[in-house]
């Protein structure tokens, strides 16, 4: 770059980044090589190292602004799965803990219910006893 600004180098050191290197991380990730929150590191190092490099030529702003576009799209999608993840598991947690609490709450109204039938069972036991004790004086 320093030696020659022209257009055709521009378009290597473009190809480069959006191809080579980011391709490659792409293609890492998807074989499982390395882990989402890599690939999201190795994108944001690659985008400081670009910047720390070429942001000061004036030729370059072009092409910061597409690189720019193309790393910062893929790592809002891979935070935008993330998200996603993360939605689904709480509506997954959440729909389990509404259901086992509504159970237990079920549950213990229903015992609830049962203990006092008995207890009135046993009142009208009690109060028929004393109504045949009474009738028996």
């Amino acid at each position: 770059m320093k030696e020659e600004r022209s257009e055709e180098n521009l378009e290597a050191l473009k190809k480069l980044i959006q191809d080579d290197i980011i391709g490659s991380i792409n293609d890492n990730l998807k074989l499982g090589n390395i882990t989402v929150d890599d690939a999201r590191r190795l994108r944001r190092l690659t985008y400081r190292l670009y910047e720390h490099i070429y942001a000061h030529y004036e030729e370059m702003e072009e092409l910061n602004d597409m690189t720019d576009e193309s790393l910062m799209l893929d790592i809002d999608i891979i935070e935008k799965e993330h998200e996603k993840e993360i939605a689904r598991v709480k509506k997954e947690v959440t729909e389990k803990v509404t259901a086992k609490v509504t159970e237990d709450v079920t549950r213990q109204i229903s015992n609830q219910k049962d203990k006092e039938i008995c207890r009135l069972k046993e009142e009208i036991e009690q109060l028929k006893k004393l109504i045949n004790m009474q009738n028996n004086e």
